[in-house]
């Protein structure tokens, strides 16, 4: 698992909300082309009550993260099914192994984008405190209150799943774009947040 940090000077990204089981919509994504960044945040193992099916969603995803430019973002419900898989030593795990913990992106004017599941863990500041920490696929809620209310900045933007919500929530330096039974796409480019689409 790793938490690459990338620059881009004017390219547009495209942050896609959990997918969970609705793989197909990965079709409607691919109309898209090459205009975006595309980064997932996870959940593509959820739900995993059939492994078979689990195995297909990750193939499929697999497929388009080798065809296009972007990156899937560990969900808490990937590394859930990782420690119930732990006994089967097999390509479902290492593919998760291979994936983002979170992405960070500067563009060309210095603008500065975060992309995780979770959140920020309280007390994190620097990059270290984040940058292998698991947390960041978990994190819901500090003190009973979503983590965003605490978030000062250090990171840039964010935009995460958690916590899901009945719609899109922006808050003052982050946004939660996890809503239920929908997947939605969160535009962003060097000038901050632009359209959500309901794909």
């Amino acid at each position: 698992m790793n938490f690459p940090r990338i620059s881009v000077n004017k390219q547009k990204i495209l942050v896609i909300s959990p997918i969970c089981d609705q793989i197909h919509k990965l079709e409607k994504i691919k109309e898209f082309g090459d205009q975006y960044v595309v980064i997932f945040t996870g959940e593509v193992c959820y739900p995993w009550d059939d492994l078979e099916q689990v195995q297909k969603r990750i193939e499929a995803m697999d497929s388009y993260l080798k065809e296009f430019s972007s990156f899937y973002v560990l969900g808490d419900s990937d590394l859930t099914f990782k420690n119930l898989n732990k006994n089967n030593v097999n390509d479902l795990n290492k593919w998760i192994d291979n994936q983002c913990l979170g992405v960070h992106i500067t563009f060309g004017n210095s603008t500065m984008l975060t992309v995780v599941h979770g959140g920020i863990p309280a007390g994190a500041k620097g990059w270290n405190d984040i940058l292998s920490n698991i947390e960041v696929a978990f994190v819901r809620n500090i003190n009973d209150k979503p983590w965003h209310n605490f978030y000062q900045g250090n990171y840039g933007y964010i935009i995460s799943a958690h916590p899901m919500t009945d719609e899109v929530t922006h808050y003052g330096l982050s946004s939660s774009i996890d809503v239920k039974n929908q997947v939605l796409a969160q535009e962003y480019d060097e000038n901050g947040l632009k359209r959500t689409i309901l794909l």
